[in-house]
């Protein structure tokens, strides 16, 4: 992952696991993707 983060210049900082820890780490690290869910179902998407 690291290389692919510096290949695509994502200036992510640390290690993969801490990076992804971080993005899950409260609901306002979540950015959003808390409501992704209930916004697809509103659209009509089915989810499992």
């Amino acid at each position: 992952m690291e290389r692919f983060y510096a290949r695509e210049r994502m200036g992510v900082q640390g290690s993969w696991s801490r990076h992804s820890a971080a993005r899950v780490a409260s609901a306002q690290a979540l950015r959003g993707r808390d409501r992704l869910r209930a916004a697809l179902s509103a659209m009509g998407f089915r989810l499992q």
